[in-house]
């Protein structure tokens, strides 16, 4: 299974639209995680920064995923070939 660059890119900007944020009190700060990418967790002392971080943590997480041999989850709007 041959997944590009650009597809990866694809998919993990389209989970990171399904992205979801929380206020945390120890470390104060804030933490993004991804249904789609379950484990990928990224934190930031601000909403920005927790997003921020989810982006290269989404497209780690896909990059590894694909490189193991699993295929990524399906998500609406991401391109679908060799995926």
């Amino acid at each position: 299974m041959q997944v590009s660059e650009k597809q990866i890119g694809d998919w993990a900007a389209a989970a990171w639209g399904r992205t979801t944020v929380e206020r945390i009190d120890e470390p104060e700060g804030f933490v993004a995680e991804c249904e789609a990418a379950p484990g990928a967790v990224a934190f930031g002392r601000t909403m920005e920064e927790a997003l921020e971080e989810m982006r290269t943590v989404l497209i780690d997480w896909a990059t590894l995923r694909v490189e193991r041999g699993y295929r990524l989850p399906h998500i609406r709007g991401a391109v679908a070939a060799g995926m």
